[in-house]
């Protein structure tokens, strides 16, 4: 009989009599808890209970004088936020009630009634409406119970504190930090404002005259300064000094106190926490220089109590505060990982290109008409290993370059340097002042200093010499090269059959090319221009030199019926390393001056424009520090019939340290002794090293 009993208490307590089970878990509390906490109604209050805290003691603040315009500030900016406003209404009206401040409490009840007249009628009131709703409360209701002059005076400045304060509550109650990942400085200040407001609802909390609140705000600033840098951290500061300062008027010296608390540990994070930590006993002894009622055994311990809280926050959870305030950095690199996915779709697709014409050559290889598509293949693949390099924004470089040509006097309006490879690269928009050599001397100087290397302006940018300018300056190769030129036309006027280019290409080869067309005049000089221009295009776009010969050579072969042709010397100076790749197409030869020495560049073949395959002749040779490359066309050597000799001593007598006289005194010189019918043209390349 006794088990029987048992079992039927155990069937009495379960609410399952499949199975043996106590009462509470039958009730299965946590699946309804849980339930309502996902409910709209769970929702509503797990929303709510957070503001409804924030508008408890944040509408207990007090300004100067008695006006308490926080609880309206803080009840418009929950009605601009549009969420949980009968619990803003409800923690506004009980933290003014505790303040005991019957306006107050008035002016919320007015407000909400406002907010649920304009909701019945499915209306949503706007932000404009909002702050001007917070602010006539804030000032018409105190009204009734003003006794004096002061007291409307007093109105009026809660009225408009109201109007500040609800836009500013309004910003920081709409961040949701759950679906955010970047905070803007708008809204770290508002959260700091929201955060300084409802501390002060515990402002009454001071054992010894120990303020807990006043400790806390510390640590705030101190974290703003580690966090965002020091300007956000002063902003920080300032803030909540200016909070403490209103609510608080028996302490107007916090103000500068709680500036100071931001503004030095941002200055100090480059040394880490424990010199930010450092840096605020720095700034209370500083104001209490400003101020002696600061500096007292209360604020030391609630310094030091600021800076243990600091010091004990993990390192990984400032990591993830890091992540909402720094927004310029994140930005930045978002951008710049944007800007290298693109460079690495770009390098693909041209890759793919190469490859193409590649294909296309290999087939037609048998045929012999492969080589263009193997020229524009090559090209392309070194266009794609230019995609290829790393490039790395520096922008402390570019803060101390800009610096430094401030203090230089050379108006700056933009620098951005950044890592290319192993190589740095400076974007600059200057101004320059007449034609003073502004970008060829001083600017060139001052770069230099601060990179730490010499720098060049590349062919890149525009420079007018009078105005704005954009240049880009990238590191300077080992070796520099000073080049002078002159020419002259049989009637001794400028219209010369010679055209000479010297150009710097993107690769750090100098290239140097004189072509001399068909006779004289207008003529030879179309003639000789179109195939320079187009051998410059050519290496730009990253040719191989041969196959920009074979281009210039297709171009004269069918540019009219006539017959055209021209010869070319094409001269690739690599300022790296010092080397002279040499290329001649029936022209005369060229003198390398070494010392008192002379060396002789000479070529066979024929002129461009005549057979369809180009074969130039090909000299490469090492050349030092000094050495000067004359260039020659063939009317200086019919003017003197060839007389060799006399050239080579002409040569060896030219004073190599004014390169554009010596080109001239040459040319004179064969004017004066031999005949003048031909057109000609002498250029004078010195390969000089760089120094520091």
């Amino acid at each position: 009989m006794t088990q029987p009993a048992k079992n039927r208490q155990a069937r009495v307590w379960s609410m399952n009599t499949d199975r043996r089970e106590s009462f509470l878990s039958g009730l299965k509390i946590e699946e309804r808890v849980q339930a309502f906490w996902e409910s709209r109604a769970g929702t509503s209050l797990r929303q709510g209970i957070p503001v409804l805290a924030l508008c408890l003691f944040g509408g207990q603040g007090k300004l100067t004088g008695g006006a308490m315009p926080f609880a309206p500030a803080l009840l418009a900016g929950a009605m601009m936020r549009g969420r949980a406003v009968p619990y803003a209404a409800a923690g506004c009206v009980l933290g003014a009630l505790i303040a005991g401040s019957p306006a107050m409490l008035l002016a919320c009840a007015l407000l909400f009634a406002l907010y649920a007249a304009l909701r019945l009628t499915n209306l949503k009131p706007n932000d404009l409406t909002c702050v001007l709703a917070a602010g006539l409360s804030a000032y018409l209701l105190p009204l009734l119970f003003a006794q004096n002059l002061y007291d409307h005076i007093m109105a009026a400045a809660g009225g408009l504190t109201a109007m500040v304060l609800s836009r500013m509550y309004a910003t920081a109650l709409r961040v949701r930090l759950q679906d955010r990942e970047l905070l803007s400085p708008e809204e770290i200040i508002s959260l700091s404002l929201l955060l300084a407001g409802v501390l002060t609802g515990f402002r009454q909390l001071a054992p010894w005259g120990i303020s807990p609140v006043l400790a806390v705000l510390l640590f705030l600033c101190i974290g703003a300064g580690w966090l965002c840098g020091a300007g956000m951290g002063a902003a920080v500061g300032a803030v909540t000094g200016l909070m403490l300062g209103v609510t608080q008027p028996e302490a107007p010296y916090l103000l500068p106190g709680m500036v100071l608390s931001g503004l030095l540990p941002g200055l100090f994070a480059r040394l880490g926490k424990w010199g930010a930590a450092a840096a605020l006993p720095v700034a209370l002894v500083l104001a209490g220089a400003m101020d002696a009622r600061f500096l007292t055994w209360q604020r030391a311990v609630e310094g030091a109590l600021a800076c243990a809280g600091f010091l004990c926050v993990r390192e990984s959870a400032w990591e993830r505060l890091r992540a909402f305030v720094s927004r310029e950095e994140r930005v930045r690199r978002f951008a710049a990982m944007t800007q290298g996915g693109l460079r690495g779709e770009m390098r693909e697709k041209i890759r793919q290109y190469a490859g193409l014409y590649g294909r296309m050559a290999r087939s037609l290889a048998a045929s012999g008409a492969g080589g263009p598509y193997a020229a524009v293949s090559a090209a392309l693949r070194a266009m794609a290993e230019d995609l290829d390099t790393p490039v790395q924004d520096l922008p402390e470089l570019s803060r101390e370059i800009a610096q430094d040509l401030d203090a230089a006097h050379i108006r700056v309006e933009g620098v951005r340097a950044q890592r290319v490879g192993e190589a740095c690269r400076v974007h600059l928009q200057v101004h320059c002042r007449q034609r003073d050599g502004l970008c060829d001397k001083r600017l060139r100087q001052v770069v230099s200093a601060a990179v730490g290397a010499p720098m060049r302006a590349s062919r890149a940018g525009f420079c007018p010499k009078e105005g704005p300018c954009a240049l880009t300056m990238e590191e300077a190769e080992a070796f520099a090269v000073d080049a002078g030129y002159a020419s002259l036309a049989p009637d001794g006027g400028q219209d010369c059959g010679d055209t000479l280019t010297t150009v710097q290409l993107p690769d750090g080869q100098y290239m140097a090319a004189l072509a001399d067309g068909m006779g004289h005049g207008l003529r030879a000089q179309a003639e000789s221009r179109a195939a320079i221009d187009l051998m410059e295009d050519f290496l730009l776009a990253r040719f191989e030199p041969e196959a920009a010969l074979s281009g210039v050579n297709d171009l004269l072969l069918h540019r009219d019926k006539e017959e055209s042709f021209s010869t070319m010397d094409l001269m690739l100076i690599d300022l790296a390393r010092g080397t002279l790749r040499a290329m001649k197409i029936g022209a005369v030869p060229s003198y390398i001056r070494r010392g008192r020495r002379l060396l002789s560049i000479a070529g066979d073949a024929l002129p461009m424009g005549i057979v369809e395959k180009v074969r130039p002749s090909v000299t490469q040779l090492k050349m030092q520090d000094g050495d000067a490359l004359i260039l020659l066309s063939d009317g200086v050597m019919d003017a003197v019939d060839g007389n060799e000799k006399w050239l080579t001593e002409e040569i060896l007598a030219m004073d190599l340290r004014d390169a554009e006289g010596a080109a001239r005194r040459l040319i004179s010189h064969a004017r004066a002794v031999g005949k003048h019918e031909d057109d000609m043209t002498v250029c004078v390349l010195r390969l000089v090293r760089r120094h520091g």
